[in-house]
């Protein structure tokens, strides 16, 4: 199979994989596979049989991984897949949700892969009313941190503006800044990769159909919010950072975009918690109606394939 790098052109030939395959899981946007093809993994794709194929290749290992294969029309045998896996070289099959598993009995798939759920890529999923709301008890600290914003900033200027050209640089300064605070050590491979993702972003913002806010107080950003449509219910939240400091101003960014987002999508994909500690309690804290779990499919010795 011929595989070529993922560019940004490749986007129209590749849509149409995506929406014809409602996903779930916040790896498939064209958006993610374009913007995070760098850094410590880079992306490839290749179509045969009006399927599409494609994989993740760690730039160190040069190990490469696929992920569940797209097709317009009927899906691939556990055996068929195998097959693809072992001729070309590739030993696991990754970011795998349970509802595209499950058009296969399981002990089909067990015959040429171990199945392992990965928790820490199991994407939250919220009622996008519930956080444009946050009604009821369980919400009572976030509404008190946006009081307190209220309060604090009440003789300013306070506005939500959809993202522009001009609002760029800001954008990246404030990321910058979102990064020392919260990194004093300095940068790691993960957060470079995320940083270049954002100016990717940025920079194709419109040609991605992206949509963002930033948060401003008397014209100075202190919040953005990038977003992508995931499927025809459900938005994704792909980047969400806030000037240090200031207190409430997460909960405000992360409402205020909600009521953006409330009249044309019924639920919001804030990703996963990647294993982190913290990022999972603060992602709890808002209530997720359910996750996504995500599975890893490794390829049984070759010895059984025959």
């Amino acid at each position: 199979m011929n595989f070529k790098s993922i560019k940004l052109r490749d986007r129209t030939k590749l849509l149409p994989f995506f929406s014809h395959n409602p996903q779930v899981s916040h790896q498939y946007t064209f958006g993610i596979f374009y913007t995070w093809n760098q850094g410590t993994f880079f992306y490839d794709f290749a179509i045969q049989d009006d399927i599409l194929f494609l994989t993740a290749t760690n730039s160190d290992t040069k190990k490469k991984s696929l992920f569940k294969p797209l097709s317009k029309h009927k899906q691939l045998t556990p055996a068929e897949i195998a097959q693809i896996m072992s001729s070309s070289n590739i030993e696991k099959l990754i970011m795998v949700d349970k509802a595209w598993l499950e058009h296969f009995p399981t002990d089909e798939w067990s015959k040429y892969f171990n199945i392992t759920e990965n928790p820490d890529l199991a994407d939250y999923y919220y009622l996008a009313d519930n956080l444009a709301n946050l009604k009821g008890a369980k919400f009572s600290k976030k509404r008190n941190l946006i009081s307190q914003f209220n309060r604090d900033q009440k003789n300013k200027t306070v506005s939500l503006e959809p993202i522009t050209r001009s609002s760029t640089e800001q954008i990246i300064e404030i990321h910058k800044t979102w990064m020392k605070s919260k990194y004093p050590d300095g940068s790691t491979p993960t957060l470079e990769r995320e940083y270049q993702a954002l100016i990717r972003s940025l920079k194709h913002f419109r040609f991605l159909e992206l949509i963002g806010w930033t948060l401003t107080i008397d014209n100075q950003i202190v919040a953005f919010s990038i977003a992508e449509k995931l499927s025809l219910d459900t938005v994704l939240i792909h980047f969400e950072k806030t000037q240090p400091g200031v207190k409430g101003i997460g909960q405000v960014i992360n409402q205020e975009v909600a009521k953006q987002l409330v009249p044309k999508f019924k639920y919001i994909n804030r990703e996963c918690d990647m294993g982190n500690a913290g990022l999972r309690q603060a992602k709890r804290s808002y209530h997720p109606v359910f996750q996504i779990p995500v599975f890893r499919l490794k390829l049984k010795d070759s010895t059984h394939h025959h």
